[in-house]
């Protein structure tokens, strides 16, 4: 859609959140704008959602507090989801918090993978993201994008825009009872932008101001067990931070990509073809080849990856993750 009409629409959904009543109506038109609007008025789309979350208002408490709080707190590891030939390999090294000198020396001119414990302690989401409740009070009547399905590159994969606080009462306080074709997943969304008061409970690691020092985007990847990135690569430099819950990684060195089998054509060309549940030797012969390490990240660690790394990923567990991409 050309960005001329992108913008037209942002006007149009402005226009009608500032002649709206109510929270939720203006936040709803004003959530649309920020997702499918073009790039002119977006401050003055923030603008106006940081007056409409100002206005005093009556709020309805969003489910029960306690209900949903126990349920956020089973968050044991279920080993059953890890994929065939999970465990073989726990290399990745862990270290505790190291200095910014440390850090930069051994692992990120080395392109050295690395499991850091201790590096979001003093996060505040770190405590607070544990209770549902409260992340329904902050962004429960927040519009936001979930993935439907068990990944992106099934067919049967869809989109689609929900409330925050629906998304939660759908896909994670009842994720014991969803079949895997109704994993709901809010993933790669720059959640942190679109509600400010979010990103108050988290930081950006030091970390990140190596290299050219830019963070290109903070994203959110919320969602119930057995959500799943499959085996991918990235551009940038990246720290994944485990806040709430258990997940799963399988890396490899951009050196194993002929055993990845990825994509040729089409938008998923940084991507494999295979199932790593379920896969097709006859097709991907060389995939028994490939030399990977692999983790369980714990709540409070953080990961880093660095470009070009193949990683896939899956939560054992209700799981709020935070990643941060830079230059």
């Amino acid at each position: 859609v050309d960005v001329a009409w992108r913008d037209a629409y942002a006007a149009s959904q402005l226009v009608l959140a500032q002649m709206g009543r109510g929270e939720g109506h203006c936040l709803g038109h004003l959530d649309l704008a920020l997702l499918m609007g073009g790039p002119l008025f977006r401050e003055d789309v923030f603008l106006e959602a940081e007056r409409c979350c100002a206005r005093p208002a009556k709020r309805k408490a969003e489910g029960d507090p306690g209900g949903d709080a126990a349920r956020a707190m089973k968050l044991e590891p279920s080993l059953g989801l890890l994929p065939p030939k999970s465990l073989v390999d726990m290399t990745i090294p862990k270290v505790d918090r190291p200095s910014l000198e440390n850090f930069l020396l051994e692992y990120f001119l080395k392109e050295t993978p690395v499991v850091i414990r201790g590096g979001i302690a003093h996060w505040p989401a770190v405590e607070k993201w544990q209770d549902l409740s409260y992340l329904k009070r902050l962004a429960g009547s927040r519009t936001v994008p979930v993935e439907i399905g068990t990944n992106y590159l099934r067919e049967s994969w869809s989109q689609r825009l929900m409330k925050m606080a629906d998304f939660i009462d759908s896909f994670v306080s009842s994720s014991g009872d969803a079949d895997a074709k109704q994993i709901g997943y809010l993933a790669q969304h720059e959640l942190f932008e679109q509600i400010p008061s979010l990103m108050r409970d988290i930081a950006v690691p030091d970390y990140c101001s190596l290299g050219k020092g830019k963070v290109e985007s903070v994203n959110a990847w919320f969602g119930p067990a057995r959500t799943t990135s499959p085996f991918h690569h990235d551009p940038h430099h990246n720290i994944l931070a485990q806040v709430v819950g258990w997940k799963y990684l399988r890396i490899a060195a951009p050196s194993e990509s002929e055993h990845l089998y990825p994509y040729v054509e089409g938008m998923h060309k940084n991507a494999s073809q295979l199932d790593v549940d379920s896969p097709d030797y006859d097709r991907f012969p060389l995939y028994r080849k490939l030399k990977f390490k692999e983790c369980i990240l714990r709540p409070g660690e953080m990961i880093y990856i660095p470009p070009k790394w193949w990683h896939f990923v899956r939560s054992l567990s209700l799981s709020f993750s935070v990643s941060f991409w830079w230059s």
